[in-house]
């Protein structure tokens, strides 16, 4: 297949473009990070701002501040709820976990003794059989062993000290980022009709329309991916609170409210709770109890693993094979982070397949033309 000059051309300037935007990009975002924060906050709440300016017959800079000192004060009623919450609660565990607690450690050094003491003769009676020598090879063995472990404890014990530390101290500047944000965020949803008359004037109609395209789809299967995990939790919910009823367990509809929303966490899941809590249920003689969780814990993982491919293509409108391959591509090139990176990026690539960025690009190629379908 044969290229004219011109083709080469404008693929070797379009090509040239897309590399030194996204390396600017790149080397840049540790630095603009603020204001791409404010960018990505102005693009959630634009809708808003244009809602409430036709709703309430607002002036656009009434909107804007009304629509972001909403949304600031949503944001801290709900943190100080949360925190109001988790102090309840540990005042909660504070006055009720004694006893448990307690016995459970009883039952649990009754097991570790029960294992534990058989063992311990037969090493002694393994010891005594040792000559001297090989005796003394095994204390110093057993005694490196302590040490190693004692020094893989305090490292682990510095390492976390050192990362709440390190936590506490990025306090300050992570303040100073979110109120820069947000001072940006209201700058750009200020002059955001100006934004767009500078980009359509200096773009061209046909240019501003494909970022507006993408934009649209953006938007329209994010809404089609929040409703598909809505629906998944909805089901963990619902599977959560039967399961909690038949148990006859108290606070059941606020303890499966929480573990529901802990099934949107990646990899963990509900299993941050249903694990552990089976552990204790099991180790405390609730043999029963123990079992009936980790059935009901199974069946979350079983019918999650079974809807989600499925709800979650139909939201992107992607065949299931390609999202599961993007999760594992993903994990093997960007470790843990590419459990979302890996969809993100598939993500990202259907909305422009369906604003038809591609044919669009070809489309340049070919005539040196930007050709937009309005529809």
């Amino acid at each position: 297949m044969n290229f004219s000059k011109e083709t080469i051309i404008r693929f070797t300037v379009l090509l040239a473009i897309f590399i030194t935007f996204f390396l600017l990009i790149y080397t840049s975002v540790q630095f603009l990070f603020p204001f791409l924060l404010a960018c990505f906050f102005s693009l959630l709440l634009y809708p808003f701002i244009q809602l409430v300016k036709s709703t309430f017959h607002f002036n656009h800079t009434a909107a804007c501040v009304t629509v972001l000192l909403f949304t600031i004060c949503s944001i801290v009623l709900l943190f100080a709820f949360i925190v109001f919450e988790i102090i309840d609660g540990i005042i909660y565990l504070a006055k009720w976990l004694p006893g448990p607690f307690q016995a459970f450690l009883v039952e649990l050094s009754g097991k570790i003794n029960d294992w534990l003491l058989p063992l311990l003769n037969k090493m002694n009676s393994y010891m005594d059989s040792l000559t001297p020598e090989q005796n003394a090879l095994m204390k110093e063995q057993l005694d490196e062993i302590s040490i190693s472990f004692a020094d893989q404890f305090a490292a682990f014990l510095e390492k976390l000290l050192s990362s709440i530390g390190e936590q506490l101290t990025a306090l300050p500047g992570t303040m100073t980022i979110i109120i820069f944000s947000l001072l940006c965020t209201f700058f750009i949803c200020k002059d955001w009709p100006k934004f767009t008359l500078w980009a359509k004037s200096r773009m061209g109609s046909s240019v501003y329309l494909l970022p507006l395209k993408i934009y649209d789809q953006l938007k329209i299967t994010l809404l089609k991916y929040i409703k598909a995990q809505f629906l998944l939790v909805s089901i963990s919910f619902i599977t959560i609170l039967i399961g909690l009823m038949l148990l006859r367990m108290e606070h059941a509809l606020t303890i499966s409210v929480i573990i529901s929303a802990l099934d949107l966490l990646p990899i963990l899941g509900t299993g941050v709770v249903f694990i552990p809590w089976a552990f204790y249920l099991f180790l405390s003689g609730q043999d029963i109890l123990a079992l009936f969780l980790a059935g009901l814990y199974l069946l979350i993982i079983i019918q999650r693993q079974i809807l989600e491919p499925k709800l979650i293509s139909d939201a992107l409108g992607i065949h299931p094979l390609l999202t599961i391959l993007a999760v594992y591509l993903g994990y093997q090139l960007f470790g843990m982070n590419g459990l979302w990176a890996g969809p993100l990026i598939l993500f990202l690539g259907n909305a422009t397949h369906q604003a038809k960025l591609f044919l669009t690009v070809i489309h340049f190629l070919k005539t040196g033309k930007v050709n937009v379908d309005k529809s």
